[in-house]
C-alpha cells in the first residue's frame, strides 16, 4: 500500500482529505488558522481550492468520479450551514431542503445524486437531491420522532446508506 502525503496549500495547519473517486481525484478540507476550505486534488498532484461565496467553513464531502463534489458549508451572512454542489468547471451552487435551518451535503453518485441530512423546526430528516435539483425528503420507516441521524452514502444503484 502507497501513501501520499500531502498539504492542501503551504502552511495548512491541517488538510483533511474526506473522499477520493476511481480515477485517483481527491477532495477535502484545510484550514489556514482562519477558516476552512475546500480543495479538489488532481490525481497528477494538481491542487485548486475553493470556497461557495460568503462561506466561512468549507467541507467537501463527496466526490464522483466525473470530479463533481458534494459538501456542507457555514455562511457568515445567515450563519447557518447550507448543502452545495460543485461542478467539474468549479461552479459551486447552494441548495437547502424547504424550511431546512442546517443542511449536511454528504455522498455523490456518478448520476450526480446528492444524500444528506437536514434540519427544520420538526427535528431531523434525510434527503435526496437529483442532478437536476429537485430534492425529495424522507425518514425511514419508524424513525423515532423525525429524528434520522444521517444519510452518508448512494450508490450508483440508488442504494442509501
Amino acid at each position: 500500500m502507497a501513501f501520499t502525503v500531502f498539504d492542501a496549500v503551504p502552511g495548512a495547519q491541517n488538510t483533511e482529505p474526506t473522499a477520493v473517486n476511481s480515477t485517483g481525484v481527491v477532495t477535502g478540507s484545510y484550514n489556514d488558522g482562519v477558516s476552512t476550505h475546500g480543495f479538489v486534488r488532481a490525481a497528477d498532484g494538481t491542487i485548486i481550492t475553493f470556497d461557495p461565496t460568503g462561506s466561512i467553513n468549507t467541507m467537501p464531502w463527496g466526490i464522483n468520479d466525473s470530479g463533481v463534489i458534494s459538501g456542507t458549508y457555514f455562511h457568515n451572512g445567515d450563519f447557518l450551514y447550507h448543502g452545495f454542489v460543485r461542478a467539474v468547471d468549479g461552479a459551486i451552487t447552494s441548495f437547502d431542503p424547504a424550511g431546512a435551518t442546517i443542511t449536511a451535503a454528504w455522498g455523490i453518485n456518478n448520476s450526480g445524486t446528492i444524500v444528506g441530512i437536514y434540519q427544520d423546526g420538526s427535528g431531523n430528516h434525510g434527503f435526496l437531491r437529483d442532478s437536476g435539483g429537485s430534492i425529495t425528503s424522507f425518514d425511514p420507516p419508524a424513525t423515532m420522532l423525525f429524528q434520522t441521524n444521517g444519510f452518508f452514502g448512494i450508490n450508483d444503484s440508488g442504494v442509501v446508506a
